[in-house]
Formats: structure tokens, C-alpha cells, sequence
């Protein structure tokens, strides 16, 4: 890459060519996440590009019912829970770079494109922050953390909650977090949990994240405290490799409560997932010269197309530390 516009001359198209290469091929210094806690959907209904996908979701709303061979079936209406996920156009960034030499004596965008580059492969993962953070309403029209009815189309179902207080990141809290995941109830009053596979923590400050993997790293010993007696002797956990620690510092927000939330997460299901991350059009970087003639100076902007969106609020609780 030349060390500034000028150098390059006629060969932008080439700069542009480069960094799209770079980010679609996942070229980047940086790793994401949020592909581990969300339905992400960049070629199926997403990448249709209708302005509103619907994923619906079917359930079992009937438990099992002993029969004679004459008796008659107790048929009913599918309970179909629809998920929906909008697409907008989403700026990731705008900015104009000089085209003389010697008033971009730096280089800025040749030194600036590998931070760039990871600002464009990370929008996903900061929208994925901002809805957990900012709990929207989701499919039932209730916010995503809160109480819910086992079936939303029949008021006399159920609640259950997805959101524990006072819950520390400890040995009792993740017992707490999957326990509460573990008995969520379905429209039939199954459990929609029966099966928790392949669960993770989801954390937002370092901290945690060294805490959750200290409990589930193979072989863990914490101490086991019974009232004043401070040197008791450590015990295994029993929670080696029994789930995942994720680390999304997007999640960590300055003197708000994000700071000591944490997150148990249910992946039996790669399409059930507590977000839908819908892709209609990847990043990609564009290099505007249209105004080259009033200004010594050319616009480089990245953006894509798409939407971040509640998903299931059943596979996912929020914790937060007292």
C-alpha cells in the first residue's frame, strides 16, 4: 500500500480491492465472537434482502398422551414463535483523507488500515452488545430480559424469568444461571431446556472471563468457605470443560450496571439462539472522488447492510453481581 493518496494516483480502485479482499477473506488482526452467542444468517431469508425477514420457529405445545387404538387424536394449532430481523444500512466509518503529500506527511490511512480493517470486522459485534445492553423488546413484545409467558398467545400460560439479581460470577451463580435456563417452561409446559449443549458464559470485563475460566478449566480447585473458616480446603469443581468462557469487552459500559453482568447461554440449537445477527450485505470499504474538485481531499467510508435483533429470550439469562 502507497504511503499516501497522491502516490497512488489512478490505482484507488486497487486500494479499495485490497481492503475488501482483506476483510471478507478474514485477513484481520482481530477474532469475533458473536458468531458463538447468535443465529447468524448471511445466506438463507438474510441475504435476501427484503426490508423485514421472518424466522419463524416452531414448538411443541402437546406432551404426550396415553391413547386407545379408537380413541380420538387431540389435534391443535402449531405454535409458531416469528422472529423477525429488519435491514438498514449501518455506517461503520467516514472520513476524508488529504490527496497532497505534504500535508499527510504520516501516511495516516496506510498506517490507519489494519485499525480499519478490524473496526469494520467488529460492527457486528458492537451492534450484538448494544442490544444486550439496551434489552429491547423481542418476538412476545416484552424486553428480552424480564418475565415471559410460556406461551405468548394464551394469557393464562406460565411466566418465567430470564433475569437473576444479586448473582455473582461464582461456583453458585453458574449453578443459578443454567439451573434457571435448565426449568424454563415451553407452551406445552415441556421444558424448552431439556437439553442444554454446548453452553457458554458470556462475559464483559476481563475479570470475569478469568474468573468463569478459572471454574471451567479441567481439574479446577476453589476453595470451599463454611462461615469464619477462611482456610478451608479447596475442592474440584467438577465443571471441567462443561462450558465455554467468552470474553466481548463491547459489552463493558463505564459506570453502569453492564460491568457485572454475565451471561449463562444455551447452543443446543444453532437457529434458537438469544440474537440474529441478519447479513444482507457485508462490510466492504468504498473510496468516493466525486468531490476531489471542490477539496484536496477524497472520502474512504466502510458500510454494510443488515440487522442485529433479539432472538429467543429462553436460551439466554442475564446475570447481574450484586
Amino acid at each position: 500500500m502507497a504511503n499516501n493518496f497522491a502516490q497512488i494516483g489512478a490505482r484507488l480502485d486497487l486500494l479499495a480491492s485490497r481492503l475488501n479482499f482483506a476483510l471478507n477473506n478474514n485477513a484481520v488482526e482481530i477474532e469475533t465472537v458473536y458468531q458463538e452467542i447468535a443465529f447468524v444468517d448471511e445466506t438463507g431469508i438474510g441475504g435476501k434482502g427484503s426490508e423485514l425477514a421472518q424466522y419463524p420457529i416452531r414448538v411443541l405445545s402437546q406432551r404426550p398422551t396415553k391413547k386407545g387404538d379408537t380413541e380420538v387424536r387431540d389435534d391443535a394449532e402449531p405454535v409458531v414463535w416469528n422472529l423477525t430481523a429488519g435491514s438498514s444500512r449501518i455506517d461503520i466509518f467516514s472520513e476524508y483523507y488529504s490527496v497532497s503529500e505534504s500535508r499527510d506527511p504520516y501516511g495516516l490511512f496506510k498506517s490507519d488500515a489494519p485499525d480499519a480493517l478490524n473496526n469494520a470486522a467488529l460492527h457486528w459485534q458492537e451492534l450484538c452488545a448494544d442490544v444486550l445492553n439496551g434489552n429491547p423488546n423481542c418476538y412476545d413484545g416484552t424486553p428480552l430480559f424480564g418475565t415471559h409467558k410460556a406461551n405468548a398467545a394464551i394469557a393464562n400460560t406460565t411466566d418465567f424469568s430470564n433475569d437473576l439479581t444479586n448473582t455473582d460470577l461464582d461456583e453458585a451463580g453458574i449453578v443459578a444461571g443454567f439451573g434457571l435456563l435448565s426449568k424454563v417452561p415451553g407452551p406445552g409446559g415441556q421444558l424448552v431446556n431439556a437439553m442444554i449443549k454446548d453452553p457458554v458464559v458470556l462475559c464483559g470485563t476481563y475479570e470475569q472471563y478469568r474468573k468463569a475460566r478459572k471454574i471451567a478449566q479441567e481439574g479446577a480447585l476453589l476453595a470451599k468457605v463454611f462461615g469464619n473458616n477462611a482456610a478451608a480446603a479447596a475442592e474440584s469443581t467438577g465443571w471441567g470443560g462443561e462450558f465455554k468462557p467468552i470474553f466481548m469487552p463491547q459489552l463493558s459500559i463505564p459506570g453502569g450496571d453492564s460491568l457485572k453482568r454475565w451471561y449463562p447461554i444455551n447452543r443446543a440449537s444453532t437457529k434458537r439462539r438469544p440474537l440474529i445477527v441478519r447479513v444482507t450485505s457485508k462490510p466492504r470499504f468504498e473510496i468516493d472522488l466525486s468531490e476531489k474538485g471542490k477539496r484536496n481531499a477524497i472520502r474512504v467510508f466502510a458500510w454494510a447492510e443488515g440487522d442485529v435483533a433479539p432472538g429467543l429470550p429462553h436460551s439466554i439469562v442475564r446475570c447481574t453481581a450484586p
